[in-house]
């Protein structure tokens, strides 16, 4: 890392240490996952990936299944979304992709279906979501800093008062000159009055909600 540090300059990074839910530990199964310029890291399941995995991998189109690499549910949920339209619209594509998975475990794996915290990028613009099926949603995190955003699956430091927590059935999208951008996903009526109880992303910099 050090060696690579030295090598690299960039405004963008994405960095993940990768705890396995089932699938072997292995390099093609380590995150982020790429193509052409977007990057994907998830922390999360899809419950009873083992079960259905064949017919999620049918759900990834043609044209992309060479990339492929591992055998990781996240790897295809990302994949999915680069087929619905990640390029053009970021947020929708992948709740859409989320939602296909979801169901599959509904229909064919077990519980919980989805767990669902994630990191994707262009290299110019960071998005993240949260959300779960059964209301328990991995933690994800957003800090501003002097010279732009973390986003973490937990806060970094010991002091928590700079972070603020993604709410579940949350994305955010941070934009050029950290202009951050929020709107519900994958939720539904129930859950919109639990989004926005505790959300409070004027600590984080100029944010609008879409």
């Amino acid at each position: 890392m050090k060696q690579l540090t030295r090598h690299t300059r960039s405004g963008l990074f994405l960095a993940h240490v990768r705890a396995s839910t089932g699938m072997a530990t292995s390099r093609n199964n380590c995150h982020p996952f790429s193509v052409g310029k977007w990057c994907f890291m998830h922390n999360g399941q899809a419950g009873g990936h083992a079960k259905f995995r064949q017919d999620l991998d049918a759900l990834i189109p043609a044209e992309l299944y060479e990339f492929r690499y591992g055998a990781t549910e996240s790897e295809a949920i990302f994949l999915i979304a680069l087929g619905l339209g990640l390029e053009q619209d970021p947020i929708n594509a992948m709740e859409r992709a989320v939602r296909m998975v979801q169901k599959l475990a509904q229909e064919q794996g077990e519980r919980p279906y989805m767990r669902f915290a994630a990191c994707w990028s262009d290299g110019k613009r960071l998005f993240a979501a949260r959300m779960a099926s059964d209301r328990l949603a991995p933690s994800l995190f957003v800090k501003r800093c002097e010279d732009g955003h973390i986003i973490s699956s937990e806060p970094l430091e010991n002091g928590c008062e700079d972070w603020v927590e993604i709410a579940a059935g949350e994305a955010i999208e941070i934009r050029g000159r950290g202009r951050l951008v929020s709107q519900a996903f994958n939720t539904d009526d129930q859950l919109t009055s639990l989004l926005n109880q505790n959300m409070d992303y004027s600590r984080v910099g100029p944010h609008n909600q879409i």
